[in-house]
C-alpha cells in the first residue's frame, strides 16, 4: 500500500491527473478501504470474485461517501441486477454507463 500512495504522491506532485484504479481480483471490502486510504481514486470490484454480493454493495457505499469513481466487473447477469442499485455515474466493464442507454 505504501507503493500506492507514492505513485499517487507522485503523480499530483508531477501536475500528472490521472486517477489510480486498484480491485479487479481483490474479494474483500477491507482492502478496497486499504487502496481507498492510500490514493486510489478509482475502484473496480469485480462481482465474480468478491465473497459475497453485500461486499460490493459495502465497495460501492465506500466510493459514494469518498467521492470515488466506480466500475463493476464479472457476471454480466449480476452486474445487470446490481446496476438497478447503483448511482448512475457507476461504469461496468463496457465503458458506459450502466444506467441509461448503450452508445451505438
Amino acid at each position: 500500500m505504501d507503493g500506492l500512495r507514492r505513485l499517487t504522491d507522485r503523480l499530483a506532485e508531477a501536475g500528472v491527473n490521472v486517477p489510480v484504479a486498484m480491485g479487479e481480483s481483490v474479494r474483500s471490502y477491507h482492502t478496497f478501504v486499504q487502496y481507498a486510504e492510500h490514493g486510489a481514486a478509482h475502484l473496480q470490484p469485480a462481482n465474480a470474485s468478491m465473497y459475497c454480493l453485500s461486499e460490493i454493495m459495502r465497495v460501492k457505499d465506500l466510493a459514494e461517501e469518498r467521492g470515488l469513481g466506480l466500475e463493476t466487473g464479472g457476471v454480466p447477469f449480476l452486474n445487470a441486477v446490481l446496476g438497478t442499485l447503483y448511482p448512475e455515474n457507476v461504469y461496468e466493464r463496457g465503458q458506459f454507463p450502466i444506467i441509461g442507454a448503450a452508445p451505438p
